[in-house]
């Protein structure tokens, strides 16, 4: 693990894309939209932002869940194989039940299958810098039912932070939402970029994602 550290950048810059408020509350669908409308709405723009690598200069104060909203752990999963549906409930699922223990919260697991991720990581926004006013509540519409997320709107106070080349053997834990008070975290916004340091011939990235609903 010393060596990937060595060889990865401290800092990158990428562009991210940042919805742009306008009044109007934007909405995506979950499915294939009906003929005409487009699967997502609401103008978005580019902004070129830095990534800190976390694995060589982390937030002030260390990582956690609850002061940053993301984790990243050492987790090895007693499944090889994330093909089968099945298998992942019956063996995955369960193991995963066991770190999220612990408030009602929102939290999800993101793990790379596989190999290590080469192409695509994960930026993670330090809860610490996101204000209420970043946070644009949108419309998330599935064929039965309407849901709700936020997008986010540009800041320049950002901070934002990846682990590069992380292994199926690290997990990240990413917070969607949390009912605690004053001083904890209650969630982070994450999204993939493109990594200017990735090499030509990167593999794709793969990986599986579980959302645990927690009540403490």
């Amino acid at each position: 693990m010393s060596d990937i550290v060595v060889e990865q950048p401290a800092v990158v810059e990428a562009d991210l894309n940042y919805l742009v408020a306008n009044g109007v509350k934007p909405a995506t669908y979950a499915y294939d939209p009906p003929a005409g409308v487009p699967p997502r709405s609401g103008v978005y723009q580019t902004r070129r932002v830095k990534i800190a690598n976390a694995r060589v200069t982390p937030p002030p104060g260390g990582l956690s869940l609850d002061r940053n909203g993301f984790e990243l752990r050492q987790h090895a999963s007693a499944l090889s194989d994330f093909a089968d549906p099945t298998v992942i409930e019956r063996t995955y699922y369960p193991e995963s039940e066991a770190l999220l223990k612990g408030r009602m919260a929102i939290v999800n697991l993101w793990r790379p299958i596989g190999w290590p991720v080469e192409t695509s990581p994960l930026a993670l926004c330090d809860a610490r810098s996101i204000a209420l006013n970043d946070l644009v509540p949108s419309d998330l519409i599935y064929p039965d039912r309407v849901g709700e997320t936020y997008s986010f709107v540009f800041d320049p106070r950002h901070r934002w932070y990846y682990f590069p080349l992380m292994t199926p053997d690290e997990v990240l834990l990413l917070k969607i939402y949390d009912s605690a008070g004053d001083g904890v975290a209650r969630l982070t916004a994450h999204t993939a970029f493109d990594d200017p340091s990735s090499p030509p011939d990167a593999r794709p990235r793969r990986s599986i994602e579980l959302r645990a609903l927690l009540f403490f």
